[in-house]
């Protein structure tokens, strides 16, 4: 399972939930907020501020929250 992170530069909380998975070993892309891709996920889904967590059955999280984080990273398996 690989998640997306789409962060912003400067982002407090998007470093601690990159430190984060880098130390629970949950493998993720990183995606630039003023990229075209994160620009398209976060106006999409009216969505605002960082990090932006977003598993690959689409389901997703903003903000540093460990317990979700791992809850996405898992719940795609179980389907």
């Amino acid at each position: 399972m690989v998640l997306k992170m789409i962060a912003v530069k400067g982002c407090p909380h998007c470093e601690e939930a990159r430190k984060f998975m880098q130390d629970e070993k949950i493998e993720f892309q990183e995606i630039d907020f003023d990229s075209p891709e994160g620009k398209a996920y976060v106006n999409e889904n009216k969505l605002e501020g960082g990090p932006v967590i977003i598993n690959e059955c689409n389901e997703g999280h903003v903000g540093f929250d460990k317990e979700e984080i791992k809850r996405l990273a898992e719940s795609c398996k179980k389907a």
